[in-house]
């Protein structure tokens, strides 16, 4: 479900006395403020340039104390309820909480899993995401980021297992409990990608009701862990020429099944290395030479042969994590 969320609004009326703090930075002497921001914990304000207001919190904080729990789709006016509350401790009139518009959203599951969570996040990090880079910390965290868009999974209990140290009624909730929590986590970073996966493009009208739905949180989640390539992109890759060049040579030919003729000359490893391990621009590539629903069967038989990659062990790994997330769709 949902964890932390960003909401603004354009309209508001700011109480007097409230202190913001101010990082910024020295510009040729000159101190520069870059944001102001307002902690009012469990909410961060933010007032930005143009006449903006941001709040932003965790929702299962909120409700719950911890990101250990996930909220439900029940909770939401009891959410709207206390956003509201904070709101007025900084603002003395502002527009309808369901009008402000989502600028962040970050969608969650804690799945627990049967082996230690660091053999799924290990196996992850063997993988990659097209245009994304990978991080990976000590078995406990890898991220998959660019500018628009993140997805990570991590060992959830040992962070907040560090939380809890300063927290003896966190320290109390946890207590006993052995490592057991994957935690998986999309991150839409910004409007235009909120807007993107909501259909909401052209108005960018994305209000927090309508991310506040389990079922299309777990599809995010899922489409993420979908999109994992096995083969990793490398400095090295096969020029597009060359890859016309062999694929005509078949077709030429006069080879009923020229690409695969090309595939088995190639290699799933090698043919992949060469698109970047972007499926899309491998099936805008062979549109060329071939008709839609003939690119779609071969996309899909080339998925396949790259799920045959993974040993049966690392195969059981990553369809438990799927079945967790299937059980989540109401």
């Amino acid at each position: 479900m949902l964890d932390t969320v960003h909401l603004y609004t354009e309209d508001y009326d700011l109480r007097e006395g409230v202190k913001w703090e101010e990082p910024g930075k020295l510009v040729q002497g000159v101190f520069v403020p870059k944001k102001k921001y307002f902690n009012a914990s469990p909410f961060v304000f933010e007032e930005r340039q143009g006449g903006r207001l941001f709040v932003q919190f965790s929702a299962p904080k909120l409700l719950h104390t911890s990101s250990i729990f996930e909220v439900k789709e029940e909770e939401y006016n009891e959410t709207l309820k206390r956003v509201q509350e904070g709101v007025q401790s900084v603002c003395k009139d502002f527009a309808p909480l369901d009008s402000w518009k989502v600028s962040r959203a970050d969608f969650c599951s804690n799945l627990e899993v049967q082996e230690h969570p660091s053999e799924y996040i290990h196996l992850l990090s063997q993988f990659s995401i097209s245009r994304m880079d990978t991080s990976e910390t000590n078995h406990k965290t890898v991220l998959f980021r660019n500018k628009e868009r993140q997805f990570t999974a991590y060992n959830k209990l040992a962070e907040v297992k560090h939380e809890a140290k300063k927290n003896p009624v966190l320290r109390s909730l946890i207590q006993g409990r052995e490592e057991n929590l994957v935690r998986l986590e999309t991150r839409l970073l910004g409007s235009k990608s909120v807007s993107r996966v909501f259909n909401e493009r052209e108005t960018r009208d994305v209000n927090l009701k309508l991310v506040w739905v389990q079922n299309k949180s777990i599809e995010i989640i899922r489409g993420d862990l979908g999109r994992l390539t096995r083969v990793k992109p490398e400095q090295l890759k096969i020029s597009f020429n060359e890859n016309d060049e062999r694929l005509r040579y078949f077709i030429e030919q006069g080879m009923r099944n020229s690409f695969y003729e090309f595939w088995a000359d190639c290699g799933t490893e090698n043919l992949l290395k060469s698109f970047g391990n972007d499926f899309e621009l491998l099936k805008e590539w062979l549109l060329q030479y071939y008709p839609k629903a003939t690119v779609y069967r071969l996309i899909k038989k080339v998925r396949e042969s790259q799920a045959r990659m993974l040993t049966p062990s690392q195969k059981d790994l990553l369809r438990e994590l799927n079945d967790l997330l299937s059980r989540r769709v109401a």
